[in-house]
Formats: C-alpha cells, structure tokens, sequence
C-alpha cells in the first residue's frame, strides 16, 4: 500500500544519507591519516637528511685536525704535500684546502689560486672567523656562507694549530690555521635532493641565528633571515613566528601552517642538525592538497559508486515494492544469511590454520595490501629482522628491504615483478640491531583473476642464507690458497687416494726427475723410494691407514730418483708427513715430502763437535754468569739512578734506585717514553742535547749538570739538581752490558740504545749556598760588631737628656707619656743592637714576666702614623682574662714588630690589619691577619729561610721572619701560617 511505499522510500532516503555522510567521515579521516603518515615520513627524511650533513661536518672535522697534527709550519714543502694529500681523500664537495700563517695569510693551498684578487677577497671575508680561532679553547670555527663572483656559494670550517700540536720558531701558542672551502651547493644537493624529487615538495636550511642558507625553490630568499622579513616576503607569509619558534627551540617535530600566497594548507617537518659549534635546522614543506589528492579521487569514485547503488536501491524496492514478493525475499535473505555465517566460519578457519603454517614456516613471509603497507609477519620474519608484528602492522615494507646500495638494483627486481610477476635472487639485508645478513628473497605480486592487471598487494619471502654464504666464500678463498701454497712451496705434495697417487705439485715433480703429472698420476708411492726401502714405506702407510688420527709421526726412508737404479747420486734421504683431508669429495692423504740429504749431512757434523762446543759453552756461560750477576748486584744497589733508552726513546731498563727515585715500579717504567716519565727533564735543553748527541752522533756525555722541577717520585713539587753521564750502546753492548771489559763495542756498532747515570746533587748544592750564606753572615757579624759600638756612644748620651728630663715637672701627663715610650724604645735600640751582636756572638736573653697585650699596643701606638699613611685599617681584639707569660718583651717585640711590618708591605693599596689575643689550654695566642696578597703555595714552606725574600724593591735582606721563628722557638713557642693568594695572610703565634 502507498503507507508502505513511503515507509520503504525513507527508509532508503535515511539509508542514502547515512551512507553518504558515512563516506565524507571516512574521507576526511583517511585524509587525515594520509597526510599524518606523509609527514612522519617527511620528519624521517629530514632527520636522515640533517644526520647526514652533520656526519660529513663531523668527518671533516676530524680530518682537518688530522691534517693540523701533521702540519709543520717550518716545512713549506711539507704543508703542500700534506694538503694536496688530504684534498685527494676528502672528497668531491670540498672546493679548496689551505694554511693561514701568523698572520693570516694563504701560506699554502690546493688547488692553487688562479687570481690574486680572489686571495685577497677571501683573506678578507675570513679575517674575522680567523681571529676566533685564536680564542682559548677554539677547536674549529664554521664561517658563515660566501657567494663565489661566478655564481655559487662555499662555506669555510677553520682548525687552529696550536702550540699543543706543534713548537713554531717564535714560541707563540698559536701556530696558524688550515681550512677547507665546501661547496654549499654541491652539499645540500647531496643530502635535500633525496628527499623529494618532485617540484612541489621542497626543502631548505637555516642556520642558528634565523639566515636562510638553502631554499630549493625561492633562491632570491637565500641570505636573508627570518626575524626581519621584508614587504617582499610578505606575498607568501603572513609572518615569520613559525621559522623563528623552530630557530629558537632547536629541535625536532612536524607541524601544518598555511601560505598567504595560495591559503593552502602545507604540511611541514624539521629537524636542527649540529655544524662545528653552531646549530642549523633542516625542514620540509609540500602542499596539503597535492599529498590527498590521491585520496580525493578515490573519494570522487566511491561517491560515483555510492550513487549508483542508491539508484538501485530505490529501482529494488520499487520492483519488490510491485510484485509484492516480500515471503520470498524474506526467505532469499534468511537462505544468504546462513550461507554468509558458513562462508565466515570457513574463512576463519582458513585464517587460523594459515595463521599457524606461517608461523611455523622457517623462510620470513612477508604480505603487503596495495599502498605497500604490511599486513602480514611471521615468527620467523620477527626473529630475522628484529621487529614484532605489533611494530610492523600497517608499517611500509622498506623495513625489509634489502640494503639501501642494492636499492638501484631493487628497482630492476621490482620492475620484473610488474612485468612478470615474479623475482627471485640473493641480495643483503640489515636488521634492527645493524647487523646484515644474505637471504634468498622471492617477491611477488597478488593480483585479482578477473582483473590481472590490478595488484593487491606483495607477498615477499626471504630464506636466511648467511651461513651458507660465508661457507661459500671460506671454501673458494681456502681452496685457492690451498692451490696457490701447494704450487709455491719447495716441498713435495702428493695426495694419495684408494692406495694411488691423484695429485702431485711441481716441486715434487723436480725432486724425483720426471717432467711430467702423468708419469706419477695413478701410480703407487713406492716409485718414490728405493728397493730396500719401499717394504718399509709400504708398511708405514698401512699402519696410518689403520690409525683414527688426522695425521701420523714423520717417516724417513731412502728415496730414488729416475735413471739407473742405485748409481751414486740417485738415493738421498728423503722425510715424509702424512696428514687425512678431503680431496673431491673424498676422503685422501696429503703426503708432504722434503729431501733432508743435506741435514742429515750437517746432523753428523754438529754431532761430532758437539761435545767440545758444550764444554766450552759451560765454561764461558759460568764466567759470563758470575761476572753478570756481580754487575748486576753494583747496578741495582748503587745509589745512582741508572736507565737505558733505545732509539725511540722508550725505557728498556731501570735499576731499583731509579724505580724509589722516580716513584714507578720497574714492570711500569719499561716501555714507557721519557716525556712521559721524565716530563720536567725533557723541557731542559740541556738533556735534550744530551739525548741527542748519544742517541743520534754516538758521543758519550760525562758530568751534565741540570736543574730543574721534578715532576714525580719523592721530590716531586722541588727544584733539584742532577748531574748525568750517557753512554751510547750497540745492540750487542746492551746484552752484554753487565759483563763487558771492551770499551770499543761502544761504539763499534750502530747506536740503538743509551745508558743514563744520574747523581742527585741536590743536598749538595744546597749545602754550598748555606756555606756562602753562613760566611756573608759572618762577615755582616763583624761588620755589625763594629757599627754597633759606634751607635752605642750618642745613643746612651740620648738616654741620659730622656732620664733627666723625666726627672723635671715641667711635662705634662701626655708629653710625660710620649717621653717615657721614647726612653724605653733607646732601651729597646740598645737591645736590638746588643742582639745584633749577639748574632754573630750569642749571649743569654733574660726571661720576665710580660703581658702580650701591652707589646702590641705599644707597638701599635709607634706604627699608628705609618699604617695610616698605607690606608690600612687596624682592627683590634684584646683578650681582658690574658695571663701573664715568662718572656723577654723587647725580643717579642722584635716579632711582631716584624709580623705587622710583613703585613703592611702586603697591602700597598691599604687593607685591614686584624690583631686577635686570646688563651686557650696553657697556652698565649696571637692572631695577626692581613688582606694583602698572600703568600703563593711555592713559597710557604721558605718564609722562615734566612735571606728569603719576595719583595723586588729594597725593603730587607730576608731575615725578619726567620729571626722571628728563632725567638718564638727559644721561648718554647711555635708560629702557624695560613694564607691564599689574593685573599691575604694569617700569623698564629702560640706561647
């Protein structure tokens, strides 16, 4: 009925649209996915890309600094060799290796300069990059681009020469420069070419500071950066704010953006990439559409269809609708309906059962649907590439295929299938780890039968033939050197198979008189051996026959040559080895055979002296026994160093004084070069003299003396003085050393080796300089003597005025005061003077009890004026609970007077002066601390030497200090010192 009819109508019209809107979901969802996986596959090929480039920068990098070991910049000659070698390797993208001197110029370089001008536009453009290269710590600079005058652009990585590498004549730690010009052209078109062949898919390059270096389509963008875009730039873009966020963040991703241009939408990945010191970012673009189009058009025909079947839909129902047959298309259904579940039940059966032959077939098969992605990967596909099937599903089928230098011949293969239909062949795989292995591949294309010409897909299967392969070649390469040796060798091979002789070589040929194979080929191996011998060799070969052994002991026998039988001449003795192999296939024996006439001849020779060359060789060796080990005992318990070098200046041998003096086991020494053990020696040009006139012109060198640092063993951080003797040696002198008495076997062979004594004359040297020190003091003792009696006279008569004009009232209680330090300090004069005396003629000082505060603040009041004219700050802490100690103040006076001298000198731009008092535990401290300039590591342990001084102007002669420890050691009593460079000096006297 009519109410049926429209139900039936809106029904298919509900259907249409749900169908339809079902189809424009699936097409943009697909087209999606489609661009998605395009630009996964674009980050990839970007990555690749940028992997690339830095690996070439990384590779010349390192080439360079090859080349910058090996320069010498004293050698013109040999800097041309070099470079012009290393071009030769480096290859087609470098334009031009060169040296930059001193001072820049093009010293050296290949290919040579065709113009002068272009020298000079170069030195110029790279006067700053060289400039960088002086900077500490430089190890390459990367320049940025030039643009030749014909056209093209290079781009310059420079390696400085440092003084680590080599010594230039003026000692400077820069040496100059090499650099390699890179076409940048030629660069980028060897790793962004393959990206994408088509025109709409491009890539480019910017580097770290935003300048677009490459550009595959807009060449006239090239040299200009993105964070200052012009009105010219602004007819593709909106803005830069994409380029600039991946300049900033400098790392990898994907993204979508669109053009002002065309308001397309371009799908966009990149990727930065490290050149020398600086970061570069490879990215690339292709346009949104132009990647769906493929799937717009499978839309445009699915529509068509979807069209088409509505069509029939509605003439369907209207037929069923007039015919009204609704009983028998229920039933037709229900019938379609059981035969599609038998159908899919059949289907799934047939899937589980292929599901198990695949995984327990032994080849990788592999099946692909029509774009290429895999659908199907066995167990033995994972464990031969390494890949899970969760890892491969839907992934393209480029993971298993062959090695990308076979992808020229792949393309041939795939060209066969399309043609064919099938391809079968050998090629190299690489697995997920990076390991490679050979399978036997067989690819084919699934095609419908009704429609041949569409392929649905591939199904490629691969038997792992690695073994195989290495089999092969290990038996070609065995079985030719195996030929090669046998033909070569002076020995006689036969091999003998079923009891005959099937293969014989030249030389066995030669040894018996025949000149050709086959009158030996087949014959038994008595030809071989003379009458009387042939039984014996007949049954030698029948025991090893019997025996399970490879091979069986050496057989000697007589053996015959063709001719007269038994005539002088023709019998010689003859030794044979027997050994099993496979010869064709077949078990054999390969009889090795040598005439040993002539050894058995010497045999009997060296048997008949023998015992008159033992009995001498006993004599000799105890004499050369006893005579070594006496030697041997003086070298190795002397107490001077003794080392013998060879001619690459490694140690060969070292005595057990050597070993304590330079703090390093024998078992280490040995084998070691002497820079590395001897580093402080090798910077003093007298023992490289010395090495060298041993070494080099054989002369001995007698009573070398040499200062300076040590550098290891037990005076390491000292300055010490050796004294050397070398001796040039021979080969034979250095065996025989311990026991040799001939003085000409020095120097009557070829110096390989030098034997070096040292004598430590350290303590000695030290010894003199104290000797010359005590006779100045002895002499400044005299001397004061002298002067001091001179001074006494006015100073007692300056004593008296002070005493009888305290004796006056006319002084008030300040000048009083002022009077009374004056007469104590000609008292504290007159000591010193007396101490002076002393000096060179000791007496006994007389102990007091003293309070420590009093000393210093009377010191303090004298040195007040003189510390404020330094600038120095005075910052005092006296302790109120300070008890009395047993001393003689003048003397401590003298001490501290000193220590607070020290300290202003420290601080010429002034500084604070901190004096602390305080007792702890029996004991009087006294803290005097400065913030002056500190006391240098070198020089602590020496402050408190006689005559040790660090100032340059005359301001002493090195004896306040230790004058100063003398009398706190007298008074039972110690000095601690604490400083650091820069930050000032701390004296702890503790009494």
């Amino acid at each position: 009925n009519s109410k049926t009819q429209y139900i039936v109508y809106a029904s298919a019209l509900c259907l249409t649209a749900v169908i339809i809107a079902f189809a424009f979901s699936t097409y943009h969802s697909t087209e999606r996915e489609a661009a998605r996986q395009f630009n996964d596959q674009q980050l990839a090929l970007a990555g690749q890309a940028a992997s690339g480039v830095e690996n070439f920068w990384s590779q010349l990098e390192i080439s360079l600094s090859y080349l910058a070991d090996r320069i010498s910049p004293a050698a013109d000659p040999q800097i041309n060799q070099e470079i012009q070698y290393s071009y030769g390797l480096l290859g087609k993208s470098i334009r031009q290796l060169f040296y930059l001197n001193l001072k820049g110029e093009f010293t050296a370089s290949y290919p040579p300069f065709s113009k002068a001008d272009q020298k000079d536009a170069l030195r110029q453009f790279l006067e700053p990059y060289f400039r960088e290269t002086q900077a500490p710590g430089v190890t390459s600079i990367t320049s940025g681009t030039y643009e030749l005058p014909g056209g093209g652009r290079i781009i310059f990585m420079l390696i400085p020469i440092s003084n680590g590498r080599i010594k230039s004549e003026q000692g400077q730690k820069f040496a100059g420069a090499v650099g390699a010009a890179i076409d940048f052209n030629r660069l980028m078109e060897n790793y962004l070419s393959k990206i994408y062949p088509e025109e709409k898919v491009y890539s480019w390059i910017l580097d770290q500071r935003g300048v677009l270096l490459y550009h595959k389509r807009h060449l006239e963008m090239i040299g200009r950066s993105v964070f200052s875009g012009d009105k010219e730039c602004e007819q593709c873009h909106v803005d830069f704010e994409l380029e600039q966020r991946i300049v900033n963040e400098k790392r990898a991703g994907k993204t979508q953006y669109r053009q002002l241009k065309d308001q397309d939408k371009h799908l966009f990945a990149y990727h930065p990439f490290k050149v020398g010191d600086e970061t570069w970012t490879v990215a690339v673009a292709a346009p949104y559409a132009e990647i769906t189009r493929l799937v717009r058009h499978s839309f445009h025909n699915t529509l068509l269809l979807i069209t088409l079947a509505v069509l029939v839909i509605f003439v369907a129902a209207l037929y069923i609708l007039r015919i009204d047959k609704r009983f028998l298309l229920a039933r037709k259904d229900a019938k379609h309906l059981q035969e599609e579940q038998r159908l899919q039940q059949e289907i799934s059966e047939t899937k589980d059962y292929l599901e198990q032959v695949l995984d327990g077939a032994g080849e990788a098969i592999i099946s692909t649907d029509q774009q290429g992605r895999i659908t199907i990967w066995n167990r033995a596909s994972a464990k031969m590439f390494g890949y899970s099937e969760d890892e491969v599903k839907d992934k393209s089928l480029d993971l298993a295929l062959p090695l990308p230098d076979t992808f020229s011949e792949l393309a041939e293969y795939f060209q066969e299938v399309e043609e064919k239909g099938f391809w079968r062949g050998e090629l190299e795989y690489r697995r997920r780890d990076g390991a490679t292995f050979w399978g036997l591949g067989s690819l084919r294309a699934v095609r419908e039968k009704e429609r041949p010409r569409e392929r649905l897909g591939y199904i490629l299967v691969i038997k792992d033939i690695t073994d195989r392969k290495r089999m092969e070649l290990e038996l070609k390469d065995s079985e030719g050197k195996y030929r090669t040796l046998i033909n070569e060798t002076h020995d006689g091979v036969a091999v003998l198979q079923g009891g005959n002789i099937m293969y014989v070589n030249p030389a066995l040929l030669e040894m018996f008189g025949y000149r050709k194979e086959e009158e030996m080929l087949g014959r038994k191996p008595e030809i071989t051996a003379a009458p009387k011998s042939r039984p014996l060799l007949r049954e030698y070969l029948r025991n090893a026959e019997k025996t399970e052994e490879e091979s069986a002991a050496p057989f000697e026998y007589k053996g015959q040559r063709v001719g007269v039988r038994e005539a002088a001449g023709d019998v010689f003795d003859v030794e044979m080895d027997t050994k099993r192999i496979i010869y064709r296939g077949q078990p054999a024996w390969q009889l090795c055979l040598r005439d040993i006439t002539e050894r058995k001849r010497r045999e009997r020779e060296i048997k008949q002296h023998s015992v008159t060359l033992e009995h001498k060789v006993a004599e000799q060796s105890q004499r050369l026994r006893e005579q070594r080990q006496l030697l041997e005992a003086i070298f190795e318990n002397t107490p001077l160093e003794i080392a013998v070098v060879d001619s690459r200046e490694k140690f060969v041998y070292v005595n057990h004084y050597w070993e304590w003096v330079n703090g390093l086991g024998r078992s280490k020494a040995l084998g070691r070069k002497i820079d590395e053990v001897w580093s402080g020696l090798m910077k003093r040009p007298e023992f490289t003299q010395i090495l060298k006139l041993t070494l080099e012109d054989g002369e001995a060198q007698n009573q070398v003396e040499i200062t300076y640092n040590e550098q290891v063993g037990p005076y390491r951080g000292e300055e010490v003085t050796k004294i050397f003797w070398s001796i040039p040696l021979g080969a034979l002198a250095f065996e025989l050393l311990p026991i040799i008495d001939n003085k000409e076997i020095f120097t009557s062979q070829k110096v390989e080796k030098a034997a070096f004594i040292a004598y430590n004359a350290t303590q000695l040297k030290r010894l003199e300089r104290q000797l010359v020190q005590s006779e100045k003091l002895a002499a400044t003792g005299k001397l004061v003597a002298g002067i001091a009696h001179e001074i006494n006279n006015p100073l007692y008569g300056i004593q008296g005025c002070l005493e009888n004009l305290l004796e006056l009232d006319i002084l008030t209680p300040e000048d009083r005061k002022f009077v009374e330090i004056s007469h104590r300090e000609t008292h504290r004069i007159s000591d010193l003077i007396r101490r002076l005396q002393d000096f060179y003629r000791p007496q006994e000082e007389v102990m007091l009890s003293t309070n420590v505060n009093d000393i210093i603040k009377d010191i303090l009041f004298l040195e007040s004026t003189y510390l404020m004219q330094a600038r120095i700050k005075v910052s005092t802490d006296y302790s109120s609970e300070l008890p009395q100690i047993k001393a003689s103040g003048n003397q401590l006076k003298q001490v501290f007077l000193n220590m607070i001298s020290n300290a202003r000198d420290a601080m010429p731009k002034g500084g604070k002066l901190s004096i602390r008092t305080s007792a702890q535990s029996n004991h009087v401290l006294v803290e005097v601390s400065d913030t002056g300039c500190g006391i240098p590591p070198e020089y602590k342990d020496k402050i408190f030497d006689a005559f040790f001084t660090t100032k340059k102007e005359v301001k002493g002669v090195g004896l306040g200090l230790s004058v100063s420890y003398g009398i706190i050691s007298r008074h039972n009593g110690k000095i601690e010192v604490e400083s650091e460079p820069g930050k000032g000096t701390k004296f702890t006297v503790i009494l």
